[in-house]
């Protein structure tokens, strides 16, 4: 069955049975990228960086795909999901609550969205796994988390020209974001090239 397919064969066909289901065609590239996706979630200490050009998928698989499929399987594991500004962060949060709250996601992992904590951008599942999604600059603080992704830390051009912004984001990275990774924690940065 297409359950003990996900539980006993991992990621990819999870991302082919989401692709199935959403009438998407899953290419060579993207079963490259949800392999590494998936040695990111199951290596400790893993560091991955993903740079597609825009319409490639990358998102779908990484900021999608990748936590939702991260929280499932693996209970009591935290994700932290990270972008350019709280307000495109919250539709991926969006995106992956939907997923988590479809029938086949309980079918599957067994869990489902906690009643108790089921805001865009903060979020719980009954298996005790959680998800937390910011802008860059947002506040991590009292966090901690198994999976950090960044996806698209820079809204255009204008910003990643900008010295003061880019180095408002490296410091985020370093002294905020990247302090809030558990012991064997990975992380997942996306960006386009």
């Amino acid at each position: 069955s297409e359950r003990l397919d996900i539980l006993n064969n991992g990621f990819i066909p999870y991302c082919e049975a989401y692709c199935k289901n959403n009438d998407l065609i899953i290419a060579k590239h993207h079963i490259f990228m949800a392999r590494k996706l998936e040695l990111a979630m199951t290596t400790p200490n893993y560091r991955l960086m993903i740079k597609m050009p825009p319409g490639h998928a990358k998102s779908t698989y990484s900021s999608i795909l990748a936590p939702t499929y991260f929280l499932g399987r693996f209970p009591k594991k935290n994700v932290i999901m990270t972008t350019h500004t709280q307000e495109f962060s919250d539709r991926w949060g969006r995106k992956c609550r939907s997923l988590i709250q479809e029938p086949s996601y309980k079918y599957i992992f067994n869990t489902e969205l906690s009643k108790e904590s089921a805001a865009v951008s903060r979020f719980d599942l009954d298996n005790g796994s959680s998800y937390f999604g910011s802008g860059i600059l947002g506040n991590f603080t009292g966090l901690r988390s198994d999976l950090v992704i960044g996806d698209d830390w820079f809204r255009g051009i204008e910003d990643a020209d900008s010295e003061t912004i880019r180095q408002k984001i490296w410091n985020a990275y370093i002294w905020d974001l990247r302090t809030r990774l558990k012991p064997n924690g990975s992380i997942i940065l996306v960006g386009t090239t």
